[in-house]
């Protein structure tokens, strides 16, 4: 009891927050949008498959259509926000519905700035005005935040209501207190169902501060969560069909696993793996619970987050509340203690998961911040400076973290349905007579989320029953459907990877005999003069379905393709000069060389280099191909080392005595693979195209290296060709295209060091 009214002498009595009467909190909410602009300026493209998520929801809600290839895990509560926006677009006719994706980005953007300012009002009731404002800078200067505050995901939303969920339970009061703070995290619950971390913490937090004396707050806690989810598992009936859908299968598919988790690490390893298989499906008996990232990963890497000013605040502002026990600093950490524990035992770790958690980071941070700041004299100007110069270097450091990442990852695939759109436009317009008969070009694309809404009147753009990177995992039957499906589009928008994994072989034989290559485009920041390769997308490929014209380069053109199987009118129609054999007298195999073309494509200007060959004898190994660009001055390169075509078909698989045409992406301004090499580049990047030499090597390899190759003969006229060092033969001079986002200014000016 004593305890208790010391507790409550210690509480500062409440006062009103900083509101927009406030000049400072104004100029903050104004360099708030500027710093959102700022964010929107670095992003292209969707940055997650799960903004896509909520946007198609909404509009199939809206259509009274069910969402294919979902995994029905996300309440609608946030599509709820956007479906307005797609039902005044259906009213109104409108066809291109492009610009709901910048409406939504500005929702977003509003989203962001209620995030301030509950982040402001927590910092109050935790330490006063300079809390306040300091813990809404640390918000705002957050790199998370500026990233997800103009991209429409949920977890913006979900931290503003957790926000005002947290501030009716700081504040205190009775059953009415207690429902308003159960309705708001139930609100917060509905727009992302990770929030229930924060409203079991908060629920801890509330029986240890309130216990039963106090017992009329948590009983109306505990109501208006009940209320909310309740009202979650009734918007399930209404969007999927049944009672409770999405929140039973998000249960089932996280929480069980984490709880299984949990009680395997307390010892109890029989009962945790039995909860852990019945919530997987998993049907081994002793299942390795591991997660992707390790449970250190979110310390290990929390500077990505807190930038290291924010950090220090943080934990001092921890020290503070700590030494002083209010309940109104207590309560946050302890809330924020209990999410993060239960968050190690999740098996993806992203910081994306902890922006709902800003509404306790910021105020902590800012209560670390007004303790440098002060309100003694005794110092006081060297304080304050102190204090403005932690949130400068918040600020500064916050956009390098942002700008630091790769936030174009899927800009590709805007520029490649960009480019679609406007090839269908210049199509339909080059035969207006025509329009009446006009039919829509059909556009599938491997990811179909990274160009929802991206299509104009002139396209459609059909979404394939499954993601095409998931293609080992279908079965055979699924695996023919979707094929057929592919084979019936005009235009397949695909990235490298997709073709090239393994077990995808059929898939890119399919599609190299059902379409050609038309343009390409390269993931990266377009704003920089060479991009740099993406780990996991790589190339992005539009393709046209065949029509049979002559000149058109599949990934790899075979039979039907090639209008003729003899070697001597091919090469004469072609205008190649004599063939280049290649030999590996120890199989027996013959494969001649015929000429090669380096062709640049639509799009960002990059190349195709295509191989023509005739296969004179049996190939008995699966060869894989190395090709090797250099320019004249002998220091610069790019290579790579592939299957020829995927693996699609491989090389002991080409028809004897058949012509096989192979082509392969270059991208002449990323990084070189090969050691001792830099970058294709200097100053021939102020042109159109670079002069170089191609090198060539098909060979077979283990771990050690070559273990055998196909290798050059001495040409009719006794010249010897000439090889490199490592075995690649010359096989010819080419202009390699410079593409656009690696051209250089032709403007007299020196060139930068690393193009010298």
């Amino acid at each position: 009891m004593q305890a208790r009214e010391r507790g409550e002498q210690l509480d500062e009595p409440m006062a009103k927050p900083p509101g927009l009467a406030d000049p400072v909190l104004r100029a903050l909410l104004v360099l708030v949008i500027a710093l959102q602009a700022f964010a929107w300026s670095r992003i292209d493209g969707y940055q997650l498959a799960d903004s896509v998520e909520y946007m198609e929801r909404a509009q199939a809600f809206v259509r009274g259509e069910i969402v294919i290839d979902s995994q029905t895990i996300r309440s609608f509560g946030f599509s709820s926000l956007l479906a307005p926006f797609f039902w005044a677009a259906e009213r109104m006719g409108i066809e291109d519905l492009r610009g709901i994706v910048w409406v939504s980005r500005v929702v977003q953007m509003l989203m962001g700035l209620l995030l301030v300012r509950i982040c402001v009002r927590l910092g109050f009731h935790l330490g006063g005005r300079v809390t306040a404002l300091a813990a809404g800078a640390v918000c705002a200067f957050n790199p998370l935040f500026l990233q997800y505050s103009v991209s429409p995901v949920s977890d913006i939303a979900a931290a503003v209501c957790a926000g005002h969920g947290l501030e009716a339970a700081v504040r205190r009061g009775g059953f009415r207190a207690g429902v308003r703070s159960g309705l708001w995290l139930g609100l917060a619950l509905l727009a992302a169902y990770k929030t229930i971390l924060i409203f079991g913490g908060v629920t801890a937090a509330m029986f240890l501060r309130e216990r039963w004396r106090g017992r009329r707050m948590w009983i109306g806690l505990l109501w208006g969560y009940t209320l909310a989810v309740v009202g979650q598992i009734a918007l399930d009936k209404l969007t999927y069909g049944e009672w409770g859908a999405s929140f039973i299968k998000y249960f089932f598919s996280n929480s069980a696993p984490m709880i299984g988790t949990f009680i395997h690490d307390l010892g109890f390893q029989k009962v945790g793996f039995a909860i852990y298989n019945w919530s997987v499906g998993s049907v081994q008996e002793n299942p390795n619970l591991r997660s992707i990232q390790s449970k250190t990963w979110y310390i290990d890497n929390l500077h990505h987050m807190l930038v290291w000013p924010v950090l220090a605040c943080t934990l001092l502002g921890v020290l503070r509340s700590l030494l002083e026990p209010r309940w109104r600093a207590l309560l946050p950490l302890i809330v924020f203690a209990c999410a993060v524990a239960a968050m190690q035992y999740k098996g993806s770790k992203d910081f994306r998961l902890w922006i709902p958690l800003l509404p306790i980071l910021a105020p902590l941070a800012g209560y670390g911040v007004s303790a440098v700041y002060g309100d003694h004299s005794r110092a006081k100007a060297v304080r304050r400076l102190a204090a403005y110069a932690l949130l400068a270097s918040t600020l500064v450091l916050g956009l390098r973290e942002l700008t630091s990442g790769e936030k174009r990852q899927f800009a590709a695939y805007w520029d490649a349905i960009d480019w679609v759109n406007a090839e269908a436009l210049e199509r339909r317009t080059d035969d207006p007579d025509d329009d009446a008969n006009w039919e829509l070009p059909r556009v599938a694309s491997a990811y179909h989320w990274a160009v929802f809404l991206q299509d104009s009147k002139d396209v459609e753009i059909v979404k394939l029953p499954r993601q095409l990177d998931g293609w080992t995992d279908l079965l055979p039957g699924e695996q023919n459907r979707d094929l057929l499906r592919i084979l019936d589009m005009d235009w397949l928008i695909v990235h490298l990877p997709v073709l090239a994994s393994p077990g995808h072989a059929e898939l890119a034989e399919v599609v190299s005999d059902g379409f050609h290559v038309v343009a390409c485009f390269f993931p990266g920041n377009s704003s920089s003069a060479r991009r740099e390769p993406s780990e996991s997308l790589g190339p992005v490929l539009v393709l046209e379905r065949r029509t049979g014209a002559e000149g058109e380069r599949g990934l790899i053109d075979l039979g039907r393709h090639v209008a003729t199987n003899d070697p001597a009118a091919y090469s004469a129609a072609a205008g190649f000069d004599a063939p280049l054999r290649l030999e590996r007298p120890d199989l027996g195999e013959e494969l001649w060389l015929l000429g090669h073309e380096l062709r640049q494509l639509a799009g960002d200007g990059h190349a195709l280099l295509t191989y023509h060959y005739f296969v004179q004898s049996q190939l008995v190994a699966k060869y894989a191909s190395v090709d090797r660009l250099t320019i004249r001055d002998g220091t610069r390169a790019w290579e790579q080392r592939h299957p020829p075509a995927f693996g699609a078909v491989p090389t002991n698989e080409w028809p004897v005595h058949g012509i096989v045409r192979v082509s392969w992406p270059v991208i002449a301004a990323q990084e070189t693979e090969r050691a001792g090499y830099r970058p294709i580049g200097g100053p021939w990047r102020r042109g159109e195209t670079m002069p170089g030499e191609l090198w060539h090597l098909l060979a077979t390899f283990d771990a050690s290296g070559v273990t055998g190759a196909l290798e050059p003969a001495p040409r009719p006229a006794g010249d010897r060709v000439a090889v490199s060092e490592d075995g690649l033969a010359r096989v010819g001079r080419v202009l390699v295209p410079v593409a656009r986002p690696a051209r250089l200014a032709d403007d007299g000016r020196p060139l930068p060091a690393q193009e010298r």
